[in-house]
């Protein structure tokens, strides 16, 4: 882990290097003397040297190609590939969400998931619609939970708000996810009051062996509303 992290004296931004911290904070958009680099006409007709080129015509591109390509043996699951770069990442995003006074709380369709409305519910992916569906099929009462819980992030000690998914009757708390992170451990941690179920993909199971049986779709997100 880097030994220092630089921030922008401007936005707050965090930079692991001083020099790139010194460029940002040249050209921070909350600069007064904000600074940006100069081009001349001639500059501004230069062509990028490898416009109209691939690696199928060009050696180097295709070198460069095949060096890109044993860098990226893991599929991208969303996270920074090493603890200092998720570190980094995470502060990024906490920046930029404290500046915006309009962002944060549960924003509609921002997942990687196949989103789409049934029924009057937005669902953020196909394991939300599967969930929704068996439950209105079937008669089982919920709701989209109004609740907001705060939990304490370990790196930072800084209060977050989590937005669980739906709320039962009964008040037990339904939180679908598409894979376990330490952060879903520290979630479930802060419900004080009562019961949350964490659901998976094998713990929807049950939800897509019905729908599979029961409607006739090659993929659930078909029967999102048009």
């Amino acid at each position: 882990m880097a030994d220092k992290i630089y921030y922008c004296k401007f936005c707050g931004r965090p930079c692991l290097s001083p020099s790139g911290n010194g460029v940002h904070e040249r050209q921070c958009i909350k600069n007064p003397n904000r600074k940006l680099p100069e081009f001349t006409e001639e500059s501004k007709k230069r062509q990028a040297w490898s416009k109209g080129l691939n690696k199928e015509t060009d050696i180097r591109l295709k070198e460069k190609a095949i060096r890109a390509k044993g860098k990226n043996t893991q599929p991208y699951n969303g996270h920074a590939s090493t603890a200092e770069k998720e570190i980094l990442r995470r502060q990024k995003i906490s920046t930029t969400m404290k500046a915006n006074k309009k962002a944060g709380g549960l924003r509609q369709g921002s997942g990687r998931g196949k989103k789409g409305w049934y029924k009057g519910f937005f669902c953020d992916s196909t394991y939300e619609l599967a969930y929704i569906i068996y439950n209105l099929d079937h008669n089982i009462s919920f709701k989209r939970c109004p609740k907001t819980i705060k939990y304490e992030y370990t790196y930072n000690n800084e209060k977050h708000i989590y937005y669980p998914d739906f709320i039962l009757d009964d008040g037990t708390l339904v939180e679908i996810k598409g894979y376990h992170t330490n952060i879903v451990d520290i979630k479930i941690q802060a419900v004080k009051d009562r019961p949350i179920k964490i659901l998976y993909e094998k713990d929807l199971k049950y939800a897509f062996d019905y729908i599979k049986d029961y409607y006739n779709i090659t993929k659930i997100e078909e029967l999102y509303e048009k």
